[in-house]
């Protein structure tokens, strides 16, 4: 049973909850999962094992939850709590070329892939947005921390960059320019 909340302690329905398991992995690629109007989530079908939790909604984003340790058919509440995050907007350049498509993996500092966490809420808005572009790709929202980017093309040029998100910042913008390793 995940239980998520604002800062002051408040539940959150319509939250997206994501969880991975011992290894780092999602363990859906898109996840389905929301809390109900109390803020809860009953999150059924883990096998046994060693498991982390994370939220996110809107432009909110919970830090990974510490690991809880579950066995089959067991259910154990796990809580985490929403505060701002910040979006990563990502172009690409080779050379002094216009924007080029290209390939990003965003981890977290514990190097576990924060790219592709998507709720069907994230899914509907960039519908609806339009925010489909191969040359900009939107990350997030992402918990305050450190975190590493790497950039690739199909022509084998790639870029790396460490970012740091503050308490309380929104949003990144930033251009790599993808090079020969």
């Amino acid at each position: 049973d995940i239980l998520v909340r604002d800062p002051g302690g408040a539940p959150v329905g319509g939250a997206t909850v994501f969880v991975r398991d011992g290894q780092g992995r999602i363990t859906d690629a898109m996840s389905f999962h929301a809390t109900d109007s109390g803020g809860h989530c009953l999150y059924k079908g883990l096998a046994g094992g060693s498991y982390t939790v994370l939220a996110r909604q809107g432009a909110n984003a919970s830090e990974e939850s510490a690991p809880v340790s579950l066995r089959a058919g067991e259910t154990i509440p796990v809580e985490v709590d929403l505060g701002p995050g910040a979006i990563l907007w990502v172009r690409f350049r080779v050379k002094d070329d216009g924007e080029v498509p290209a390939h990003v993996q965003v981890t977290d500092a514990a190097g576990r892939d924060v790219t592709a966490l998507l709720g069907l809420a994230d899914i509907q808005a960039l519908y609806q947005k339009g925010g489909f572009s191969p040359s900009e790709h939107r990350i997030g929202p992402l918990a305050p921390g450190k975190y590493r980017v790497h950039a690739w093309n199909d022509e084998g040029l790639s870029a790396k960059k460490n970012v740091v998100i503050e308490a309380g910042e929104r949003e990144q913008r930033f251009t790599l320019r993808l090079e020969a390793d």
